[in-house]
């Protein structure tokens, strides 16, 4: 099949949209059996520990994929690899539907994350094909933001699945999603990256690319900003159905509900933050939210202190301080990403793919801690330390010339 020209405008709705829902796989993939891991336990007779390999194994795959579909789209293309990654995602979530027990789930949910890095990792590079500068930091916000929404619709919409026909249906509806994620790629997404540009290197010159991206001290310092604020996520989404269920007492649709509340504030501040960077320089952008974020961790903790010495708390002002802590990470996150990408010269797609992997890295470090001690203590104690590694990340940055935008 031929690759298609470039279009007339490389960033209309439809391609951000088409790019937002392949950024969007991830969350997807991990949320929307989350309700089920109980009843699948059962029906396979297994321990909810060993069902849980299975959220294990797609993080991995998510993140190792990421490592290896980068270097593939800098040298075939990228909307080859994306289409390819599509239907194997495809024919791994209808596999998964079909799983006759819990270790062939386990592997097929690695196979479901590879898959569905492809689309993750590439579509950051097909932005950085396709704009530069201020204009690329505002469409990784608007894809942040299209994104973003998964998390909050995903647990949601699996569990009245699940209600109403059973956790298999699920990887059906997520195979569906496969065939609309490989149509958005068909008809939507042009060729970015063209042949004069490919890579043909083997392993060892991967490597050596890898090595040369994290030598740049610039590049380094924007893909630590975004691990450490995919930590604070993490430390929080992780944490938080133990943190608002079992520490402050609320109900299963009280904390949907708070939940849904934090993850609209990072959709807004994602569509926001697109329009801010168009604006204004995006380092005082991501200074700003970063210090706005230290403030909110802060005050969190003592809230969370405040409860374990005394006591007293206010439900309210706990939905409003996490959501304080966490949105500014729909700033950070894209900010940091377009800014790292912009150093990465013809390698965005090995760039996207260290930023990936790193982010998921973190989140599979992190995730285990709630389960050590108060979670609410430890929820608190990671995002303060990952925040204040942030904004001393942001005023070094501050400190340093950066060449000037293209």
């Amino acid at each position: 099949m031929a690759d298609r020209g470039p279009r007339a405008s490389p960033v209309s709705p439809g391609l951000i949209l088409a790019l937002g829902l392949l950024a969007a796989t991830a969350p997807l993939s991990l949320d929307a059996y989350l309700p089920a891991l109980p009843a699948i336990a059962t029906e396979f007779g297994v321990s909810a520990q060993q069902i849980q390999l299975s959220l294990t194994a797609c993080l991995l795959g998510l993140g190792l994929g990421q490592i290896l579909a980068g270097p593939m789209g800098d040298r075939w293309g990228r909307r080859r690899p994306m289409l390819a990654g599509a239907i194997l995602y495809v024919l791994s979530s209808l596999a998964c539907a079909f799983a006759p027990s819990a270790g062939a789930l386990i592997v097929l949910r690695l196979v479901q994350g590879l898959s569905g890095a492809v689309g993750l990792v590439l579509s950051r590079a097909v932005v950085h094909d396709l704009v530069k500068g201020r204009h690329a930091t505002s469409l990784y916000s608007a894809m942040a933001a299209v994104s973003g929404a998964a998390p909050i619709i995903a647990p949601i919409a699996g569990g009245l699945i699940i209600t109403a026909a059973g956790w298999r249906i699920v990887f059906l509806v997520l195979a569906g999603l496969g065939l609309v994620m490989a149509a958005a790629v068909y008809f939507v997404i042009a060729e970015s990256h063209p042949a004069d540009k490919r890579s043909s290197a083997g392993v060892v010159s991967v490597l050596r690319t890898f090595g040369a991206l994290l030598r740049d001290r610039l590049f380094a310092s924007f893909a630590t900003l975004v691990m450490l604020s995919s930590a604070v996520l993490f430390s929080y989404i992780s944490s938080a159905p133990f943190v608002l269920q079992t520490v402050f007492g609320l109900t299963q649709l009280q904390f949907a509900l708070a939940f849904a509340s934090v993850g609209c504030g990072f959709v807004v501040v994602s569509i926001v933050n697109a329009r801010l960077v168009r604006r204004h320089e995006p380092l005082r952008v991501l200074r700003a939210a970063a210090l706005v974020q230290f403030v909110g961790v802060v005050a969190l903790g003592a809230l969370i202190a405040a409860r374990v010495f005394t006591g007293w708390t206010s439900i309210p002002l706990l939905i409003v301080l996490l959501m304080w802590s966490v949105v500014p990470c729909g700033a950070i996150t894209p900010i940091g990403i377009g800014m790292a990408m912009e150093r990465s010269g013809n390698h965005a797609g090995a760039a996207s793919g260290l930023l990936g992997a790193s982010m998921f890295l973190v989140g599979g470090l992190v995730s285990p801690l709630s389960g050590w001690g108060n979670p609410a203590v430890i929820m608190a104690a990671l995002m303060v330390t990952f925040s204040v590694a942030i904004t001393v990340t942001t005023l070094v940055l501050n400190r340093r010339q950066l060449p000037p935008e293209p």
